[in-house]
């Protein structure tokens, strides 16, 4: 079973994450990266050979994938701010 999944936050930690999902493509698809610092995010994507979705605000991206997104993608967090959402779906 291949998982779709969203990336929320561009850091050290996450392009880590990013890099090691991106090694698995029999097992993930990347369908969108979020970042509030834009150019980041477009770093990133460039970076990594990415032409997917790019959101500055995680509620933009959410709303993007409908209200269905808990079931068909995981949405995988890394920041620091400690009221970020944060969680991993992977059916």
């Amino acid at each position: 079973m291949k998982h779709t999944v969203a990336i929320m936050g561009l850091g050290v930690r996450g392009k880590t994450h990013l890099k090691g999902i991106l090694e698995n493509p029999d097992r993930y698809e990347v369908v969108g990266l979020c970042d509030i610092r834009e150019d980041v995010m477009k770093a990133a994507a460039k970076s990594f050979g990415l032409s997917v979705p790019l959101f500055p605000d995680v509620e933009e991206m959410l709303a993007a994938y409908g209200d269905d997104y808990t079931e068909e993608y995981g949405v995988y967090t890394y920041t620091k701010e400690k009221s970020t959402l944060s969680f991993i779906v992977t059916d």
